[in-house]
């Protein structure tokens, strides 16, 4: 009897162990989500990994960046609309530092894509897109833009409400209307806190009547920092990969996966911000209004900007 037993026990010559049911069931449970941790562990020790040796890479040369706001309102094409505000990003290597250039949408230049015909510079958006508005802006200040990204209302407000929305210390006091142009729809308080949706980040970063373009150029680069800094907070992780697709399809962006989150992440860690921009004097001719560029001081600036592209720190 007690043979028949054992045998009736052996599964393939082995001697089976019986486990009580609950056990097994417990252990069946329990193993999968051990692997899930060990997997989303292993997932963002690996991201974190890549943005290291990124920014590594990264911060060992300086990188141009070209901010195009387009004057597109909400359910507008970005076809045939104009730049609304035009600023270069540049992130000085070996330093936490960023050089923010900010361009007068009036600015009279030569146009590359209309055969080098002077303009305002806010027309080479509507005659050749952000390629005719990319090289109008090199061959200005004579530098290399490496990217750039065009932010209409309608995609600033999707990407700021995909992610969540973003905390952003008002740096000024002021009023703003909506995307929809009724006035003071939203008030700013410096120095006060807020959660900011997409559509108040907007109000608040195009705001222009108390001040001019080069202080909106600086408000929207600290919303854009706003942007990097929540996404590189453990909850705004998950949210990279799909906010650098959502930038490659309705904003241009022109850089991969790795590039952006290396970039979000100086963006994040630079403190240091120079604000500089283009001297001009505000004038006609033939009865239009335009920006003249102050030659001497554009050559300065232009000086200042070809110094840190190759390797040598702006304030040396």
């Amino acid at each position: 009897m007690a043979e028949r037993t054992r045998s009736n026990r052996r599964k393939n010559g082995r001697l089976e162990e019986k486990v009580p049911r609950e056990t097994r069931q417990d252990g069946l449970k329990k193993q999968p989500v051990e692997r899930k941790k060990r997997r989303f562990k292993t997932k963002i020790f690996g991201l974190l990994l890549v943005l290291l040796i990124g920014f590594i890479l990264f911060a060992s040369q300086p990188f141009t960046f070209l901010l195009i706001g387009s004057d597109a309102r909400p359910g507008e094409s970005l076809r045939g609309s104009r730049s609304d505000s035009l600023s270069v990003m540049q992130f000085v290597p070996l330093s936490r530092t960023i050089q923010l250039t900010s361009i007068p949408r009036d600015t009279y230049t030569p146009i590359s894509c209309e055969d080098g015909k002077k303009d305002k510079i806010t027309h080479a958006f509507a005659f050749g897109g952000e390629s005719c508005t990319q090289n109008a802006v090199s061959e200005l200040l004579d530098v290399d833009i490496d990217s750039k990204i065009v932010i209409s209302f309608d995609s600033f407000i999707g990407l700021v409400d995909q992610i969540g929305g973003i905390d952003f210390v008002s740096t000024g006091t002021f009023s703003e209307q909506d995307a929809s142009g009724k006035a003071n729809q939203y008030a700013f308080q410096k120095g006060k806190e807020y959660h900011m949706d997409g559509a108040m980040a907007l109000a608040y970063s195009r705001h222009r009547k108390t001040d001019n373009d080069g202080a909106r150029a600086n408000r929207q680069s600290e919303v854009i920092q706003a942007v990097a800094t929540h996404l590189l907070k453990p909850t705004g992780w998950t949210k990279i990969s799909s906010a650098h697709a959502y930038m490659k399809e309705e904003m241009s962006l022109d850089i991969s996966y790795r590039q952006m989150a290396t970039a979000g992440l100086a963006l994040a860690l630079m403190s240091e911000r120079e604000y500089l921009e283009i001297d001009v004097v505000s004038d006609r001719l033939n009865g239009i209004f335009y920006d003249f560029p102050d030659e001497k001081a554009l050559t300065q600036l232009r000086e200042k900007l070809q110094t840190t592209f190759y390797g040598v720190l702006a304030n040396d």
